[in-house]
């Protein structure tokens, strides 16, 4: 199978079928040696440092906060976006 008739199966899956493909590809990337190997401890402390950097942008009236529904529906309508490119390209 070629990866675009791969893709033209994928865009078929619902939500759920496409976090399931992700979250599988991630797994063999990581075993493929993808993503760094950070000790949890030192994942936890960047972590811990960028929440602090947040909150204190926020504190300080840095950044502009956006309600989650406003984000989720950006995010649907960036997601519905590629999706009909992505369809478009593959002729579907």
């Amino acid at each position: 199978m070629t990866v675009e008739e791969m893709e033209r199966e994928l865009i078929k899956l619902d939500a759920d079928g496409r976090s399931r493909v992700y979250y599988f590809l991630l797994d063999l990337m990581e075993q493929d040696g993808f993503s760094e190997d950070i000790p949890e401890e030192e994942y936890d402390r960047l972590w811990a440092e960028e929440c602090k950097r947040r909150c204190e942008e926020i504190d300080a009236g840095k950044v502009e906060l956006i309600p989650a529904e406003e984000v989720f529906a950006r995010a649907r309508a960036k997601l519905t976006k590629r999706q009909f490119e992505l369809a478009g390209k593959l002729k579907l």
